[in-house]
């Protein structure tokens, strides 16, 4: 049986108190999402709280979303609702719900939920399920899902999703393909990326789109043509180019050599840190940053190989002598985005 909000207008926090508390001493009984209401989406000084079993029992008359979920240690209170939901594992995740009127939004992964009465609440997680808590929504990546994509990602269009993971998503747009990943699932990225927030009130980290190339052909009979879509793709760069080398553009790098025997390689800035030397930025046709290191021109002793196996002339392995390209302060390739943990508490400040 619940109260009306009007019988508990002006009453004292320990006369609420007992009220519930006789209520939580029948045994089964459950408060209705209103009862809670009168209590959770008041402000402190004129709600009272609610406890024990009673409120395990009930926190998903008001929650919705928590229905189907066994609950522990619940605290209801004006502004501010605490439990722990236990998984079929024994698991226990620790959930803080903040009423959105009275509270600024946690720092940190937070999800937006709904109350029974319409009111909004700012939900964390954290512990070994906490991930569970922060949606992944389903897409296969079909054009006909775009409304749905728009509803899910306001102010997202003209991008494709396709679900690839418990917390990922791959995005194709007219500038690449990119990963999105669930802040509830994942670390912030170090990598280039713009935070996206979906219709739960979830945080995305959408990557920046890596750079491509063009299709350079492979062999000396290229080499011109090799080096006009160069000068098509890198508008920017005026140095003389005396061949293209695409060798590594599968890592997201490729080299160009001038005349005078010098090189410069090239980095796309999507996946590689800032270089730790001197380097130079440059942007190709499609948008893309790339950062440029120039190389001295070198000579290099490389041993001399038959069938697989060095060659040698008696003790000493013989060698050739190659041209080369010396770089210095090569930049590092970003890392993965990390797995969280099972969450943090993150302090939380009142309006």
């Amino acid at each position: 049986v619940g109260l009306p909000n009007d019988h508990l207008h002006g009453l004292k926090e320990g006369l609420v108190g007992r009220a519930f508390g006789g209520m939580a001493a029948r045994n089964g009984a459950t408060l209705t999402g209103n009862s809670i209401a009168s209590v959770a989406a008041r402000a402190p000084n004129q709600s009272g709280s609610i406890a024990g079993d009673i409120a395990d029992r009930s926190l998903s008359n008001y929650m919705p979303h928590l229905n189907g979920q066994k609950l522990s240690g619940t605290q209801i209170s004006g502004g501010r609702i605490d439990t722990k939901a236990v998984g079929a594992d024994g698991e226990e995740t620790d959930l803080h719900l903040f009423h959105a009127g009275q509270y600024e939004r946690p720092d940190g992964p937070t999800a937006v939920v709904t109350a029974s009465d319409g009111s909004q609440w700012y939900q964390t997680a954290s512990g070994a399920n906490a991930a569970g808590f922060f949606h992944t929504p389903n897409f296969t990546g079909d054009p006909s899902e775009a409304a749905t994509v728009e509803a899910m990602f306001p102010g997202v269009h003209d991008t494709s999703l396709r679900t690839v993971g418990d917390g990922q998503l791959e995005a194709t747009s007219a500038i690449g393909n990119a990963l999105w990943y669930n802040s509830g699932h994942y670390e912030e990225p170090e990598a280039p990326h713009t935070v996206i927030r979906d219709s739960d009130g979830v945080d995305w980290y959408a990557m920046t789109p890596a750079a491509s190339m063009p299709n350079f052909e492979v062999g000396e009979a290229a080499s011109e043509y090799n080096i006009a879509q160069f000068s098509d793709f890198m508008p920017g760069y005026e140095q003389d180019v005396a061949s293209v080398d695409a060798t590594q553009d599968m890592n997201g790098h490729f080299e160009i050599r001038h005349g005078d025997g010098s090189g410069t390689m090239f980095y796309d800035a999507a996946r590689y840190h800032t270089p730790a030397g001197e380097y130079a930025t440059y942007e190709d046709v499609n948008g893309h940053r790339w950062y440029a290191l120039h190389g001295e021109s070198a000579v290099e002793h490389r041993p001399v190989y038959e069938n697989g196996k060095p060659v040698f002339d008696g003790e000493r392995i013989r060698t050739t002598t190659v041209d080369a390209v010396h770089y210095r302060g090569a930049p590092k390739r970003f890392s993965v985005p990390c797995h969280r943990n099972g969450g943090a508490s993150h302090p939380v400040r009142r309006k």
